[in-house]
């Protein structure tokens, strides 16, 4: 037994598995540990930086929000500017008649009289008492005033002078109504 070889012992592995394992958990989870170390780090610097853009851009929204009050009432604003341009344009159309009315008073031809004047927001008739002729000098100085839309509604003469009668609407220009009813005095 002297001679009996001595069995080799094989070296133990375990030591050397504890090692791979454990330098097994640092590379899985250590690295990508670092790795988003980094990205935290990134996010944090960002996030930091919004919250500085919010310290200074707070104070000049609400400046501009003290500036956009007078906007806030821009439809109510609208709305009555709207029901004032109405109120004119109404005023307008019967400041037309008038205004007709008042150069053919400073004009008429030789030999018219007018006898009554009638006007509503529309239209207006000229009643007048004419020589020969008159009638058509008053047409044409209506027409030359603008007044494209002239009719002679009636027309009559006078027993036991030389003058007639007429009546004589002027419509506002656009529109298409029928003559005007006539009343009073001829």
């Amino acid at each position: 037994m002297a001679d009996e070889p001595n069995p080799i012992v094989a070296p133990s592995t375990r030591p050397a598995s504890a090692a791979r394992f454990a330098l097994a958990c640092v590379a899985s989870f250590g690295i990508p540990l670092l790795l988003c170390a980094s990205l935290v780090l990134v996010l944090r610097i960002d996030m930091d930086a919004h919250r500085s853009a919010n310290d200074v851009l707070l104070p000049q929204i609400g400046k501009l929000d003290a500036q956009l009050v007078d906007v806030k009432d821009l439809y109510k604003i609208n709305s009555q500017v709207l029901a004032r341009k109405q109120i004119v344009e109404v005023l307008q159309r019967s400041a037309w008649s008038a205004e007709v009315a008042l150069d053919v008073f400073g004009h008429l031809p030789d030999g018219v009289q007018l006898q009554t004047l009638k006007m509503d927001a529309r239209h207006m008739a000229f009643d007048i008492r004419y020589a020969a002729g008159g009638d058509l000098a008053l047409l044409t100085l209506l027409a030359q005033h603008g007044q494209p839309d002239l009719r002679v509604a009636e027309r009559r003469h006078d027993e036991g002078s030389g003058f007639e009668r007429a009546s004589i609407a002027v419509f506002e220009p656009g529109t298409t109504e029928a003559l005007p009813a006539h009343g009073g005095s001829r």
